[in-house]
């Protein structure tokens, strides 16, 4: 696999990167990866990781930062091992949270010694605009799919990719969405100062009042292809 970039995509919740991943899948130059989707997933189909997250879930504690780690490390290695493949561009969605899985992952990709080109994509958005959109945020509730839509801008009221039945999230209520908003601010001034001191370059796009093909079309331009 010929990867030119390797996108760590950051942003707080309702910033669009469940929006701007799924603009990008339609894309073969394009593999994204949400550390979220595959620790839901790993635990419905119960795979030994998915136990081992659920175990920390049920004793509600944190994933151990080495964990997360080690699963994205495994899965990216199985993807660029893969030969005749298009993918020129990888996204990590929302990973990493913390500056020890930033530091973790950082060794990682010196040690393995693929060219890329590494850098941090930032979205930017109002908190106003982020309970705004929390409120009418609808998930496809397809493990395999979960595309993200807003209740203003549906036309139908299942999936218009896989037929699935639209969910509101569990956590999508006021103070669950301003305490994670919170907990993300804390943690990731932690992981931007710590790319800042190894001199990973940050592009931040103001997202608040921008159109989804907009953001694509934004995105698309800070990379190096």
């Amino acid at each position: 696999m010929a990867v030119n970039n390797i996108i760590s995509l950051m942003g707080p919740p309702c910033s669009g990167k469940g929006t701007l991943t799924n603009l990008c899948k339609k894309d073969r130059t394009f593999e994204i990866f949400s550390a979220g989707n595959f620790c839901r997933k790993s635990i419905e189909i119960g795979t030994d990781i998915g136990n081992l997250i659920l175990k920390y879930s049920q004793n509600k504690s944190l994933i151990p930062d080495d964990l997360i780690v080690d699963v994205v490390s495994d899965w990216f290695l199985a993807k660029i091992s893969k030969k005749n493949i298009e993918t020129k561009t990888i996204i990590f969605d929302g990973f990493p949270r913390t500056a020890k899985q930033a530091t973790l992952f950082l060794d990682f990709l010196n040690k393995i010694g693929v060219n890329f080109n590494f850098k941090i994509i930032y979205l930017i958005i109002s908190d106003e605009e982020v309970l705004k959109r929390a409120f009418s945020r609808l998930l496809c509730q397809n493990k395999d799919c979960q595309i993200v839509y807003s209740e203003n801008f549906l036309k139908n009221k299942s999936c218009e990719v896989c037929g699935s039945d639209l969910i509101k999230r569990a956590d999508d209520s006021f103070e669950n969405i301003k305490n994670r908003l919170k907990k993300f601010i804390e943690s990731s001034k932690k992981v931007l100062n710590f790319y800042a001191s190894s001199n990973i370059r940050v592009e931040k796009i103001e997202v608040t009042n921008l159109k989804s093909l907009d953001l694509f079309e934004n995105f698309k331009s800070k990379l190096i292809l």
